[in-house]
């Protein structure tokens, strides 16, 4: 009897385990559809997801810029960005930085100066544009100052061995301070080749700056004809090396 009775249980039993087995298979296919099991595909940057990636876990930027999406991976998370349409596929124009990315970027920094995107970049499927980002690539750190150039009165370029100053005069390079504030160097007041000297009508502050003639301290320049010492005769102020002219004399 016993024996009936396991034999008439036994097709039930059979069919509960085959059951027990499609289900297991079942969930485990769903799983597998999950993002972590199968994520969407990227191509040049751009995934062909839809929705906001915000929050969501990620391992590269890739996993965070989708079809309507700009978004980058920060610290095992996505940071995003709405995308908006445009109208001209290929269409180049420049672009800031939205404030969500500020972050990702700090301590980074863009040699061409100004971003650019593209409007239906490749990766994308329609008319919607494309990161904001560096033509060159980011670059590590902070930009160098710009070397500052002095040019000359009528903008023509400066010598391979020297620069023009500020007074319109040209220098040598090995006359300018380590300041680099562009002060020159005059002969007898500061250090540099002794034999550099300035033309008539340029700035002085003694006679050994001049190549020629006198240095008029009365107007700090250098000037052709001689100029009258202390106790000099003199007519008015410019005829005094120093100093002034009273009553027809220099003074110091």
């Amino acid at each position: 009897m016993d024996l009936v009775w396991r034999q008439k249980k036994e097709p039930w039993m059979i069919s509960l385990r085959v059951g027990s087995i499609f289900g297991a298979c079942l969930l485990m296919a769903l799983t597998c559809l999950m993002p972590s099991c199968n994520k969407p595909t990227c191509t040049h940057g751009i995934n062909t997801a839809l929705i906001d990636p915000a929050g969501s876990p990620c391992e590269q930027d890739c996993d965070c810029s989708n079809q309507r999406y700009e978004g980058y991976c920060y610290e095992g998370k996505c940071t995003a960005f709405k995308r908006s349409t445009c109208d001209a596929p290929k269409k180049d124009q420049e672009c800031s930085l939205p404030s969500a990315f500020k972050k990702v970027f700090v301590g980074k920094y863009c040699p061409d100066a100004k971003l650019h995107q593209v409007c239906k970049p490749e990766g994308m499927s329609e008319a919607y544009w494309g990161n904001c980002t560096c033509k060159s690539g980011w670059k590590t750190g902070t930009p160098a100052e710009p070397k500052k150039e002095p040019s000359s009165p009528d903008g023509g370029p400066n010598g391979p061995d020297g620069m023009y100053g500020p007074d319109g005069m040209y220098y040598p390079d090995d006359i300018w301070g380590p300041d680099a504030n562009y002060e020159p160097w005059y002969p007898d007041g500061g250090s540099g080749p002794e034999a550099f000297c300035t033309d008539v009508g340029n700035t002085c502050s003694v006679s050994g700056d001049c190549c020629s003639g006198y240095c008029n301290m009365a107007i700090g320049q250098c000037a052709k004809e001689a100029c009258s010492l202390a106790q000099g005769i003199c007519s008015m102020r410019t005829d005094c090396c120093s100093g002034t002219c009273q009553a027809g004399v220099c003074t110091d």
